[in-house]
């Protein structure tokens, strides 16, 4: 599925009907969605227009709801078609999966029904279809690894300061997913060539190779509940951070132990965390020293409001340390003194302050 190019005005109405069943949807709601879908395109001082057509209903690419959208008009799509796939069907933004199991008549049966739901909504199935980063071909029955045009691949470098079991990782990871997504051989090989050289821009040595797995066995797991304990990784640390972890909870916590159940190797895990890398170090950076240079804006903008400090019953000297001071509080019906203790006087003084009105 994929809905950019063909939604018509009446599918967005029948998809903002059936949302309606769960929401309410006003009439200036639905007449702002219709609205915002009248678009014009210039090129060179001149309007350009669809083929064979008028109208000026578009959902345009980058627009601020195509996304959302198309997701509404995927919910409603799914609604009408998910009793025929026993609801083996999914939707990721405007493309569209959908599994059949059924005999050869059955599924030939199950098409065409959906294709008739489809072109009663001016939508057309498609035989080849990029969903995230495979492309499925129908007509033969192959999918491959997908990439959009002039994207650019890159991956972390082997030189980064990252954990080491991730760097080991990410050649094998690259190397499973290709093949997991290559339908044969032939074109795992027609399709590793960009990320062979984004591996060897990072400096990995790795050469991937067709290596489809076998299909596993169904082994019993045992469920165990897992406590996990994430310390950030710098290669510039020699200590061996996770050896000392584990020695700590093999002596502190031995079998005789009371809680050793929970707190053991097999309950107990480690893993590294990432440190912030150099743009998010920058990016934080750069985000304090604007909005601090706002704030200075917004001050010189607007008019000085000078705050009277209260008075220092110690002539100022705030930070005077163990003072015992007699305070004098009146109600409307009695008069009491409270004598005080204060190691540090301005606290004393500021926690008596917010005490009062309460």
């Amino acid at each position: 599925m994929d809905f950019y190019p063909s939604i018509s005005e009446d599918l967005l109405l029948n998809a903002l009907d059936y949302a309606s069943r769960f929401t309410t949807i006003t009439q200036q709601d639905r007449h702002i969605f219709i609205h915002a879908k009248k678009s014009l395109l210039y090129h060179q001082n001149s309007p350009w227009t669809k083929k064979n057509t008028n109208d000026m209903f578009d959902v345009t690419t980058g627009s601020y709801d195509g996304t959302e959208m198309c997701e509404l008009i995927g919910a409603y799509m799914l609604s009408l078609i998910t009793s025929k796939f026993k609801d083996e069907v999914g939707l990721y933004h405007d493309d569209g999966l959908a599994v059949c199991k059924a005999t050869l008549k059955e599924i030939e049966k199950t098409k065409k029904e959906v294709s008739n739901v489809f072109k009663s909504n001016g939508l057309k199935i498609k035989k080849i279809v990029h969903f995230l980063d495979v492309t499925f071909d129908l007509t033969d029955e192959s999918y491959k690894p997908y990439m959009k045009p002039n994207n650019k691949l890159s991956y972390v470098h082997r030189q980064s300061s990252h954990p080491p079991a991730l760097l080991k990782n990410i050649s094998l990871n690259i190397n499973k997913r290709l093949t997991n997504i290559s339908s044969s051989k032939e074109v795992f090989d027609e399709s590793i060539a960009p990320y062979q050289q984004a591996l060897k821009e990072s400096e990995y040595d790795h050469k991937p190779t067709y290596n489809p797995e076998p299909t596993p066995r169904n082994k019993r797991k045992r469920k165990r509940d897992i406590t996990w304990y994430n310390p950030p990784f710098n290669s510039n640390v020699k200590t061996n951070l996770g050896r000392k972890f584990l020695h700590i909870v093999d002596k502190c916590f031995q079998k005789n132990h009371s809680l050793y159940k929970i707190f053991n190797r097999h309950t107990l895990k480690l893993s590294y965390s990432c440190m912030p890398n150099m743009k998010s170090i920058i990016s934080s950076q750069n985000k304090h020293v604007l909005s601090k240079m706002q704030m200075h804006q917004h001050r010189n903008l607007t008019p000085a409001i000078v705050e009277k400090k209260p008075d220092c019953p110690l002539e100022g000297k705030w930070l005077q340390t163990n003072v015992i001071y007699q305070a004098t509080v009146a109600t409307e019906t009695t008069t009491e003194t409270y004598v005080g203790l204060a190691t540090n006087f301005k606290e004393h003084y500021k926690n008596h302050k917010t005490s009062f009105p309460h």
